[in-house]
């Protein structure tokens, strides 16, 4: 699969489709939640950091495909 195939495969699933849409907004409420449990938890802050980022870098990667960013790992 080449670049433009995945970029157009991105945008029919997390650009146009419902289901596209409801799961990338179900991974930002999924990083906002861990960042209260990193509150609520101080013993345990860095376990709830360390999903957060790992969910975001998801979403980065997402996002870089679908604008046309650097180039996917």
């Amino acid at each position: 699969m080449n670049i433009d195939e995945q970029r157009r495969g991105y945008e029919s699933f997390f650009v146009a489709s419902d289901a596209g849409k409801h799961f990338m907004g179900k991974l930002v409420e999924m990083i906002e939640a861990e960042h209260v449990q990193a509150e609520n938890e101080p013993e345990r802050a860095r376990d709830h950091a360390g999903h957060a980022k790992g969910m975001r870098e998801v979403l980065a990667h997402i996002k870089s495909t679908v604008t046309g960013g650097s180039k996917p790992a």
